[in-house]
């Protein structure tokens, strides 16, 4: 009887293991030009006026250290669709510095590896798809205009 008893146990304990098996979002910015100032990363949802008032659902700041590469991990996101933003603080002053007519004077980039010429880039041309498949994104560097 005992026996039986364990068995159930064993069972409904395992049962009530989550079962949640999503993966972190990765994220990894390689070919930094500057490895020596902060990098700030915005995941973000799709809003009106993307890119200059984007929806971030999470944001980190990381410190390339002389590499010129970072790996970046984000849990909890909830699948979906979502953009990269990056930008590099080049003068430490934890914003996007931006020049005469709204253009970046420091290094940014966008999932997909968007490089927008003139003006910004559309929520198609960065948007992502993350799930338990799709989860690491590669960004190739910071530009500057």
């Amino acid at each position: 009887m005992s026996q039986i008893l364990l068995i159930f146990n064993l069972i409904f304990s395992f049962h009530s293991i989550p079962s949640d098996n999503r993966r972190d979002m990765v994220i990894n910015i390689a070919k930094l030009k500057d490895t020596g100032h902060d990098i700030y990363i915005a995941v973000c949802r799709k809003s009106d006026n993307f890119p200059a008032n984007p929806d971030a659902v999470k944001t980190m700041m990381i410190n390339p250290s002389g590499k010129d590469f970072v790996n970046v991990s984000f849990p909890d996101i909830p699948y979906g669709k979502y953009a990269i933003m990056i930008y590099q603080d080049l003068n430490g002053n934890k914003k996007l510095d931006k020049g005469f007519l709204g253009i970046p004077k420091e290094p940014f980039a966008f999932s997909n590896n968007v490089h927008p010429m003139f003006g910004p880039p559309s929520w198609k041309d960065c948007e992502i798809e993350y799930n338990s498949v799709s989860y690491r994104f590669q960004i190739n560097g910071c530009i500057k205009l």
